[in-house]
């Protein structure tokens, strides 16, 4: 999976193919592992910057329809839209408590999470 650094090889790979992959795709592997981190740390941080400016009970992403540039472009978003609780204004009094998670449509799951596109407008 070269977009998460990982080298792969089937269990019937001789040591020496085994030697010859490392040297020839070692050092790209690790740059895509370092980007990856990245990535992830900084979606994290603004999945809890979100949760945080919306007082969400939780806030996550659905990984099938939603890619990390999309996530971390609509936790982008809503932090900006976050708006306040006192006064009422933007998102944060509409989903104060609720389980949120960036998808990518709007539904309503069984368990009670609101799945909001990642690509959501607000007028």
């Amino acid at each position: 999976e070269r977009s998460r650094g990982l080298l792969l090889a089937s269990l019937g790979c001789n040591d020496g193919a085994i030697v010859d992959f490392a040297k020839t795709y070692g050092f790209e592997a690790a740059r895509h592992h370092r980007q990856f981190e990245l990535r992830r740390r900084e979606l994290s941080s603004l999945l809890s910057q979100a949760k945080q400016a919306l007082g969400v009970s939780a806030l996550d992403v659905d990984w099938d329809s939603v890619s990390h540039e999309e996530a971390i472009a609509c936790c982008a978003k809503l932090i900006e839209r976050a708006g306040s609780l006192n006064p009422p204004k933007g998102l944060a009094p509409l989903v104060n408590g609720m389980h949120v998670r960036i998808s990518g449509d709007f539904e309503l799951t069984n368990d009670g999470a609101i799945l909001i596109p990642h690509n959501f407008e607000m007028e």
